[in-house]
């Protein structure tokens, strides 16, 4: 068993590589093209695999999307508010930190906050899990903002 588990190991690296190579892909001709002027073919085509590899890892071009959004909550919102709330204790200047961080997220992770304003534009008016995601993290940033803003006005 000892002498497969570099085998196994270079298959599991093999398969992150992919993973990783299909969602950065989709990433950028998502943000480039847009989603609905994406397919799968266009997206396994870019990293040199096949539209079932794509399948393989993802059962559709909408999962692939909702990986993303999800990586995308985390830094945008989820990194955001725990790296602000542990750095100040003071609304303002929660609040302060809070802009600068966005800021910085477009130098820093640019394609991500661009799928995040594109797909929420595409999706608008369509009900459906992306809308649901988006909508659920947007609601998580308001909350933060509306229980900052009531400690403010508490000073």
């Amino acid at each position: 068993m000892i002498a497969s588990e570099p085998a196994l190991n270079k298959k599991q690296d093999q398969r992150l590589a992919s993973l990783e190579a299909l969602q950065s892909a989709a990433l950028n001709l998502f943000v480039s093209q847009g989603y609905h002027a994406t397919n799968l073919d266009q997206i396994a085509t870019s990293v040199n695999l096949t539209k079932g590899a794509v399948y393989f890892y993802f059962k559709s071009k909408e999962a692939l999307l909702l990986k993303l959004l999800t990586e995308v909550e985390t830094i945008v919102v989820t990194q955001a508010i725990d790296t602000v709330d542990s750095k100040s204790a003071k609304a303002v200047d929660r609040l302060v930190d809070y802009l600068h961080y966005q800021a910085n997220l477009g130098i820093t992770h640019r394609n991500e906050v661009l799928l995040l304003i594109l797909i929420s534009l595409e999706f608008k008016e369509r009900p459906g899990a992306v809308n649901e995601l988006i909508t659920k993290f947007t609601q998580r940033q308001i909350f933060w903002f509306e229980d900052l803003i009531k400690e403010m006005s508490l000073l």
